[in-house]
């Protein structure tokens, strides 16, 4: 036969804590789904991607992902690669006006155009960039907040917070080699300046670039066509002799051409 359960006074006890327990679950769920959504935000790079050019120089773009309930201003993004026990600080991309990446979405931000930067181990340039991002943070300023893009390796993350926080390490300059407003790689070492003319007879001028030394320096790769040539033939590497081989080779006259030569990085 069955009876009815009698609660003794220390069940009851039980039941009350069992239930109080029960609750303090559910309102730290419910604060930590309302922290998730209202208030977190988290952005997860989904990949990098990296491209060069002959002429116009290097770029390197990082696709982020926002998961996050709501939109994310990006100001700033910086890199902290660790090598050999220290950090070293590269300015990935800055803006003056915020890049929103919206909710649920992807952004990839790309740099600007850069000749090159400087190597972490004190010699030279880059020269492989996907090694940038090994043992490396990304720290991404979005408003007031510090967005720290988490590596797999938690260590890694809290001494890049540390270092970031007491402004212990160095700053790898990017290099941007100019001429006439465009960025150029570090080959280009000469600038050829033409004066050509449309099909109305009227004068305009074409700015080429150029780099020199190629096919054991017979040769001059150009940046773009010139009368259906990429390729111009020489015989020495000076402006002279470039100029010279144009007016030969192209039928321009010397007085429309300038060639003037620039460093290469």
């Amino acid at each position: 036969m069955i009876t009815d359960l009698v609660l003794t006074p220390g069940f009851s006890a039980f039941r009350a804590v069992v239930g109080l327990i029960a609750d303090i679950a559910v309102l730290v769920l419910a604060g930590y789904t309302l922290y998730i959504t209202a208030f977190s935000k988290k952005l997860e790079l989904v990949s990098p991607s990296f491209s060069g050019s002959m002429f116009y120089g290097e770029k390197i773009a990082l696709t982020l992902m926002n998961k996050s309930l709501h939109s994310i201003p990006v100001q700033r993004i910086f890199i902290l690669k660790l090598y050999e026990g220290d950090f070293y600080y590269i300015d990935f991309a800055d803006f003056s006006d915020p890049i929103t990446i919206d909710s649920w979405a992807l952004k990839r931000i790309e740099t600007k155009p850069f000749t090159c930067i400087d190597s972490w181990t004190g010699i030279g340039w880059i020269q492989d960039y996907h090694e940038i991002l090994k043992d490396s943070v990304i720290g991404i300023e979005a408003g007031k907040d510090l967005i720290w893009v988490k590596p797999c390796d938690a260590v890694l993350l809290r001494k890049a917070k540390s270092a970031y926080k007491t402004h212990n390490f160095a700053i790898l300059s990017v290099f941007r080699k100019f001429r006439d407003d465009t960025v150029l790689s570090k080959s280009v070492d000469c600038v050829i300046y033409v004066r050509l003319r449309d099909i109305n007879g009227q004068f305009y001028q074409r700015i080429i670039f150029g780099i020199t030394g190629c096919n054991q320096g017979k040769e001059v790769f150009l940046s773009e066509s010139l009368c259906g040539y990429n390729v111009i033939s020489v015989t020495g590497d000076s402006s002279d002799n470039i100029s010279l081989a144009i007016q030969e080779r192209l039928g321009i006259g010397e007085e429309n051409i300038v060639v003037c030569m620039i460093d290469k990085q």
